[in-house]
Parts: C-alpha cells; structure tokens; sequence
C-alpha cells in the first residue's frame, strides 16, 4: 500500500525526472530581442528594401507571466526559472542508463550540452506543475513536440541506477486524455518499491513548447485542473504574441 509518506518521498523524484526528460529536450535560448549591430562600413542603406517584418515570437518572461497568471482552484504554483540543461548532461554521467538506445534518446536530444537553454516552470505542493520553453523558432518547437511524441515507443522502459547502486525504473505510455492540440504521455517512476504515475501533456504556441503535468494520487480532479490551467497557459502566450 502507498503511504503519503513515501509518495511525498517518491513525488520529488517523479518530477524531477520529468523535467529531466522536457529540460534535456529544450533546444535554443531565449530569442533574440533585435539583430546584430552591422560592421563599419555595412550600415543599412535607405535605399536597400525593407524586409520582411518577423513573426511574433513568445519569450521566457512571457511564458513565467503565463504561468504566474494560471487560475485554477486549488493550484497554487511557485514558478522558478532555470536553466532547462543545468545538470542534464551531469545527470547522464553519473547515471548508468538501460537500455542503450534509451540513453541515446536522451542525449541526442536538442540542448543537452547547451548552457544557454533556459525554461520556466510552476509546480504546486498537490502534483501540478505548468511550465515551458522558448526555443529559437516554430519549427525548433514543432521537432521537439515529435521527439516528445516519439517517446513511447522509442523508449517505453528503462532504468536509472546512480553511483551509488540505487536503481530507478522509469515506463513512458501514451496518454489519451490530452486537451485538444496537445499529446502526452505517462510516465510511472518507481524507486524503492514505490511506483507512481506522471501524466503529462505538451503542445506549442509559436516557437514556446509547454507542458502540463500532474500526479494522480495527489491532485483531486487532476484532470480538470490540467484542462484549465494548460488552457489558460496556451490562451495567455497566444494573446501575448499577438
């Protein structure tokens, strides 16, 4: 029987190890705000023609707004921003992973390696947790949302086992439940003779890849509750790019 001691033990972990799958799948940084200054000598001239103007792109600080801005009953976030690499690649080597071509997955995936990712996240203390990524453009975002798609079947089970000879099982199954636009899956940690189950749902908006989350044994109506406040999210960073 699972105590609520050792799901609040088992909690922690299950999220972090998703936001080591999601940090390990963000490509990019934060989009650029304005071009490059041009060399002496190659300022724009009046006479060349305009170009195109550029999309609208979704930043990280308006993704932390989207998240801080969520209004769900009973889900109280603390949003953080961090870097979406920071320890993934660290997490790989000192984790012996098995299958091979699960570890594989994981590091071919883009922005391990790659300090300047960033992302914003908000976890709440019952198992919610919102959060996102602006990449370097649409398409960036689009390929992660079918590496994300892909997960399931290309790395349906696999272990963890630390320095010290503790060993995580990790299982990706597809998730049906998603809110329209988004796909997901679930994914079950278990540690310890522990098992608990990550439902989690991704999409984009623009160059942004989001995500939703939640620990069905902790969040009531957890479902209802991701509907609504993955909607709001997706709603807010639509209405902010313009």
């Amino acid at each position: 029987m699972r105590t609520p001691s050792s799901l609040r033990a088992l909690v922690p972990m299950a999220l972090g190890s998703t936001l080591l799958l999601v940090g390990c799948s963000s490509g990019g940084g934060e989009p650029a705000g304005g071009e490059e200054n041009p060399a002496p000598g190659q300022e724009a001239s009046a006479e060349q023609p305009a170009e195109e103007p550029a999309s609208a792109v979704v930043t990280n600080a308006q993704i932390r707004t989207a998240i801080e801005a969520i209004d769900v009953e009973g889900v109280d976030l603390t949003v953080t921003d961090s870097a979406a690499t920071e320890g993934a690649d660290e997490a790989l080597d000192e984790n012996k992973v098995e299958p091979a071509e699960c570890r594989a997955a994981l590091e071919n995936m883009p922005g391990v390696g790659s300090s300047e990712s960033a992302a914003v996240s908000g976890i709440a203390n019952n198992g919610m947790m919102f959060g996102g990524s602006a990449l370097e453009d649409a398409q960036t975002a689009e390929e992660l949302l079918a590496a994300q798609e892909q997960m399931p079947e290309r790395c349906a089970e696999f272990t963890m086992t630390n320095a010290a000879g503790e060993t995580g099982e990790v299982a990706i199954a597809p998730y049906d439940q998603a809110p329209e636009g988004a796909t997901g899956y679930t994914m079950t940690t278990q540690a310890g003779g522990v098992a608990i189950d990550v439902n989690i749902v991704f999409g984009t908006v623009g160059n942004a890849f989001v995500l939703g989350a939640f620990v069905p044994e902790m969040a009531v109506d957890g479902q209802q509750k991701l509907d609504e406040g993955y909607g709001q999210l997706v709603e807010s960073l639509e209405s902010q790019a313009g």
